[in-house]
């Protein structure tokens, strides 16, 4: 597979008509086919998801206008992407999204911070996507912060995998609780957060109680804090990552026992087999030795067979080496092959 690498610049609006553009061809012809997308037609014009649509326009008006640019760019309607962000934001989101989902690995600093922190992510999705998805480096003409991160077709970037200008690392996980509220799109949350100068700025973001629903964020930065997130609708819990741990597609922290979620054959063996991995040790500072395991007893940690028991694919695999001043990135197609694209993002503009 090529993954194609594109830079981009410009205001809010010129940055999205160029992502729309690029994800144009993709949209048209495999997320519209896509039956996600056919499910999220019966809240067209609903105030559901105008109310979602107001929240995130008053907290994030620049993200919202980015989002008018895909439309512009993918030659759709406004609301055709509105939908198509908001995937997870709707009651019904559980049973929309079926079985995509990815997986983490996150090993702690050494001691002293020796040796970089490592974040490794498997980005998951409907095979269709496989050679679709892009890698952008976006450069705003405004003084927001810039950044680089994986790219779904109609999408707002910051949903997958990427790095920022300030050496600040997110990779996302997908959880299903049945929470949902009406408040900011949480698309439009992880698009913020990967624009922060800091993490405790992002914090900031992730403890709101106006976020119409969440996701699991796995958090670094240059110098800063390494932190393992769970922040649904009803609340959010940061842990600080001190040994090496995994995280699949849904909620495992204390806090959030009592929540009705939903949980995925896929997610439970995935989770239950990286949790197996580390605990026998042997994996190094690697976590491709997790990520492209396709043994245990369950369903596969990586998910490379196009038509398997539970619909997923893992459309690439990225891996995050967290030091003091910069971050070292590399994308995989398959975590047993070599890297396909590969970069270091000093951090230039931490506060």
């Amino acid at each position: 597979m090529t993954l194609q690498h594109i830079t981009i610049d410009g205001d809010p609006f010129e940055l999205g008509v160029a992502l729309g553009r690029q994800g144009a061809p993709a949209f048209r012809d495999i997320v519209r086919s896509l039956d996600r997308f056919k499910a999220l037609q019966g809240w067209r014009g609903r105030g559901r998801l105008a109310a979602i649509e107001a929240a995130s326009r008053v907290a994030f008006p620049d993200l919202m206008r980015e989002m008018e640019g895909i439309a512009a760019g993918a030659d759709t309607e406004f609301e055709d992407i509105l939908l198509w962000n908001c995937r997870g934001d709707l009651p019904n989101s559980a049973e929309i999204m079926g079985e995509q989902g990815c997986t983490d690995v996150m090993i702690p600093a050494g001691e002293d911070g020796a040796l970089p922190a490592v974040i490794g992510h498997n980005e998951d999705d409907a095979p269709s996507f496989d050679g679709h998805c892009f890698v952008a480096t976006v450069r705003p003409s405004d003084g927001r912060m810039g950044f680089t991160s994986f790219c779904v077709p109609g999408l707002l970037p910051g949903h997958t995998f990427g790095v920022n200008e300030a050496g600040l690392v997110q990779t996302i996980n997908n959880i299903r609780p049945r929470d949902h509220q009406v408040g900011i799109g949480r698309h439009v949350v992880t698009r913020a957060v990967l624009g922060c100068r800091s993490l405790t700025d992002a914090a900031k973001i992730l403890e709101r109680r106006d976020r119409a629903a969440g996701f699991h964020h796995n958090l670094g930065q240059c110098g800063g804090p390494f932190w393992a997130v769970e922040a649904p609708a009803s609340g959010c819990e940061i842990v600080d990552v001190e040994a090496p741990r995994a995280h699949a597609n849904h909620l495992v922290f204390d806090g959030f026992r009592g929540i009705d979620q939903r949980i995925a054959d896929s997610s439970r063996d995935r989770q239950c087999r990286a949790e197996q991995l580390l605990a026998e040790g042997g994996i190094g500072r690697n976590p491709l030795a997790v990520l492209g395991d396709r043994d245990g007893d369950g369903l596969p940690i990586c998910r490379k067979t196009r038509g398997g028991p539970d619909g997923g694919y893992t459309l690439a695999t990225a891996v995050f080496e967290i030091a003091r001043d910069s971050v070292t990135w590399r994308i995989y197609d398959d975590p047993a092959g070599p890297a396909l694209l590969e970069g270091r993002q000093i951090a230039t503009s931490i506060e």
